[in-house]
């Protein structure tokens, strides 16, 4: 068994050496940690902007140990580099505690999805030669669990229409001309953008806007419509003109690639 033993020998000649044998078990455990730090500067979450993920490495055996690799599949995480609790022998001893640091800049598939998942593998050496490795827990060093890191979502539009000519009206036939803009202004893609005016003569015709012609609206991006409304007697009779147009969209709050959160503005 595991301890110290007293052994007593004797030879031939009735002569005794006694020895103290301690039998030790080589037991090499590893534990990773793996924290998120994020900060949206107190507006919304923007492309570009980054998580600082620490990693801590714990031995949680009785051996000193030899690191071979932490391993992230996070796609554009930078390098994770080592930043402090090594005594200088490269060697993760018994108590000891390695923090490592790396960035990640998030994307519009995170901010569509609202969080970032993740997690990380340490594979390590004990001193015979033993391969351990652990799978990382946000806090629990017993554990294996994801690292979520929680992004906030604005998924919103904003109709605006403009008359550009035709105004004021004088006579039966007269045509107003109207320039309706859809703008995505949240931070997350809006799918089947549509427009409608039920006082224009027809559709709203799209001109413009979508950047790089794939049918949805991202971020930032402007879509020029135009319509028209020719003036009837009614219009005469009453002696002005009013009518609204309005502006819909589902966003994807869920980063499946299509719209699943209704919005809408009108002007």
């Amino acid at each position: 068994p595991i301890g110290d033993h007293t052994v007593t020998i004797t030879d031939e000649n009735n002569c005794e050496i006694t020895e103290t044998i301690t039998i030790i078990c080589h037991q090499p455990e590893i534990a990773i940690v793996k924290e998120s730090f994020y900060n949206d500067s107190g507006d919304c979450s923007d492309i570009g902007e980054n998580i600082v993920y620490l990693f801590g490495l714990t031995n949680e055996g009785n051996t000193p140990l030899t690191i071979n690799s932490i391993i992230d599949p996070l796609v554009g995480l930078t390098s994770i580099t080592y930043d402090t609790g090594d005594d200088g022998d490269n060697l993760l001893e018994v108590g000891e505690t390695w923090i490592y640091e790396a960035t990640y800049s998030i994307t519009q598939n995170d901010i569509d999805t609202g969080e970032v998942i993740n997690q990380v593998t340490v594979n390590a050496q004990g001193p015979l030669g033993q391969i351990i490795q652990d799978l990382s827990h946000p806090t629990d060093v017993n554990s294996d669990a994801n690292t979520i890191t929680t992004l906030c979502q604005d998924p919103s539009v904003l109709l605006s229409k403009v008359i550009t000519s035709g105004s004021p009206y004088t006579a039966l036939d007269d045509v107003i001309n109207y320039e309706i803009t859809l703008t995505n202004n949240g931070n997350v893609t809006v799918y089947n953008p549509t427009v409608t005016d039920p006082d224009a003569d027809t559709a709203p015709l799209y001109q413009s806007g979508d950047t790089n012609t794939d049918g949805v609206l991202n971020v930032g991006e402007a879509w020029l419509y135009t319509a028209q409304h020719t003036i009837t007697q009614a219009d005469i009779d009453a002696g002005f003109f009013t009518n609204t147009a309005t502006g819909n969209g589902s966003a994807d709050t869920d980063g499946d690639g299509s719209g699943d959160t209704p919005v809408s503005d009108d002007d």
